[in-house]
């Protein structure tokens, strides 16, 4: 068995902290969304309710795909293990599906208007970023 000698800078533990963090909220905002109570949900205005209601049981599975396979890629960084780039690839590719389902399917935009892109858009971005970075880190042999 070989050992890695190459030593992770600084910069990248708190990367790889800062990345479990933002995976930790994801994995807060999944549960809260899935367990939403009823008096919340009645709350809503008529057409968010709508959208609420449409979402379709699969995509509830992609969400929880994405967001339990960045967890899981922020920890395998940290313990320096290289199958983080896949986790963080299949975490990527898992938002894609759920935000193209939601934007070019569900009238999201017309419900509730622009706003509702900048978000989404900053999800795509740090997994993106995370799967590049733990491509990189792999090839410097800082993630074996």
């Amino acid at each position: 068995m070989e050992i890695n000698t190459a030593r992770m800078p600084r910069w990248a533990i708190g990367a790889g902290v800062l990345l479990l963090l933002w995976s930790l909220m994801g994995i807060w905002s999944f549960y809260s969304e899935l367990t939403i109570t009823p008096e919340a949900a009645a709350a809503m205005p008529p057409e968010q309710r709508a959208l609420w209601d449409s979402m379709p049981g699969w995509l509830w599975g992609v969400f929880a795909i994405a967001v339990f396979s960045a967890l899981l890629g922020s920890i395998a960084m940290l313990a320096r293990k290289s199958f983080a780039r896949h986790l963080w690839l299949l975490s990527l590719a898992a938002v894609i599906v759920q935000f193209t389902y939601v934007f070019l399917v569900m009238p999201v935009l017309s419900v509730i208007g622009p706003s509702a892109i900048p978000f989404p858009a900053l999800i795509i971005a740090v997994a993106a970023a995370a799967w590049l970075f733990a491509k990189s880190w792999t090839a410097k042999g800082w993630l074996q």
